[in-house]
């Protein structure tokens, strides 16, 4: 971890890169550095808005793309609303991974269709607390 922080604000070389395409929103280290979790936008489709998110990760090592909590698994654990709330176009999700990296705390926004608050999702279990 020192070594990364010696190197804060130079330039990655080509071996440090990790190819990945699309919109990453939000980013946070794992506790044990190992994973970039992110929003990540996903990409306009049949079955998704231009603004829908989905949390994924990025192993840093090996550069491998993985997809936590995808769109649906988020609207059935905090229903549509509430999703809706933070696949806003041009704003980032706020939220924060717990210490050991197990969970995320993601604030729900003020809208029409919800109120203010906090929730706490599993990110191992894709499990709503």
């Amino acid at each position: 971890m020192a070594e990364l922080f010696k190197r804060v604000g130079g330039a990655l070389d080509a071996g440090e890169r990790r190819p990945a395409e699309g919109v990453f929103l939000s980013p946070q280290w794992s506790p044990d550095d190992r994973w970039i979790h992110f929003w990540y936008v996903l990409g306009f489709g049949p079955d998704t808005d231009a603004c829908d998110v989905t949390i994924a990760r990025l192993d840093v090592g090996a550069g491998e793309f993985q997809e936590v909590l995808a769109k649906p698994q988020l609207i059935a654990l905090i229903g549509f609303n509430r999703y809706r709330s933070f696949a806003v176009c041009g704003g980032e999700p706020g939220w924060r991974l717990s210490p050991d990296g197990d969970l995320a705390l993601v604030q729900v926004l003020d809208t029409i269709d919800t109120n203010p608050g906090l929730l706490i999702l599993s990110l191992d279990e894709g499990s709503d607390r």
